[in-house]
């Protein structure tokens, strides 16, 4: 039961890759209906708090385990998703930047967050690859990923930065996916073995 619970909790990472791969089309096509990119803004939390919970059950489900480096990622991606909402809340709920236009503080909350988000998935991947525990078809692209998107989170790169900021996207989209693969290669294997038998 449990097992199988872990299984669809992974499964989170898909959407949550998804959205996120998504989300300079969405700031484009709110820019269009709304004059601002603020009422996307306001919804992208759910990208993280979507990744956040995928990567909880992949963490129960033995990826990085044994390894300190996967654990700190763990932590540190959980800690930027914090910043993540706190950030958009500050900024786009309570409207805090309005009134502290120099700190801008929920607008240096949320770049934190992002920053934080990509950096722990970095090391998350490493520490996955180093114990083993994450496979290198979803280990490297994540760790790849998550470095284009730390660089997209710190310096302004105009098109580039959105390529880079999509790849990080389809990175933990493509984790998500990871498990449906997993179970769909042992089903292969396993009936071309009893092809073999026969």
């Amino acid at each position: 039961m449990f097992s199988r619970l872990f299984f669809l909790g992974a499964l989170l990472c898909l959407p949550g890759g998804v959205l996120w791969a998504l989300s300079p089309l969405g700031v484009y096509l709110t820019e269009m209906r709304f004059g601002s990119s603020d009422t996307f803004w306001r919804l992208f939390p759910s990208s993280v708090v979507l990744i956040c919970a995928g990567l909880v059950f992949h963490k129960l489900r033995g990826a990085g385990r044994g390894s300190r480096l996967a654990g700190l990622g763990f932590y540190a991606v959980l800690l930027g998703a914090v910043l993540v909402v706190v950030g958009v809340g500050l900024k786009f709920y309570l409207g805090l930047d309005d009134v502290y236009l120099f700190t801008a503080p929920g607008w240096h909350a949320l770049r934190v967050g992002i920053f934080v988000v990509a950096a722990g998935s970095w090391l998350f991947a490493v520490g996955g690859l180093r114990s083993e525990t994450l496979p290198y078809w979803v280990g490297l692209p994540l760790a790849f990923g998550s470095a284009f998107g730390a660089l997209a989170a710190v310096r302004d790169l105009s098109y580039l930065g959105v390529a880079l900021w999509v790849i990080f996207g389809l990175a933990w989209a493509w984790m998500g996916l990871a498990p449906i693969v997993e179970v769909a290669a042992r089903y292969w294997g396993g009936k071309r073995l009893k092809t073999e038998r026969r």
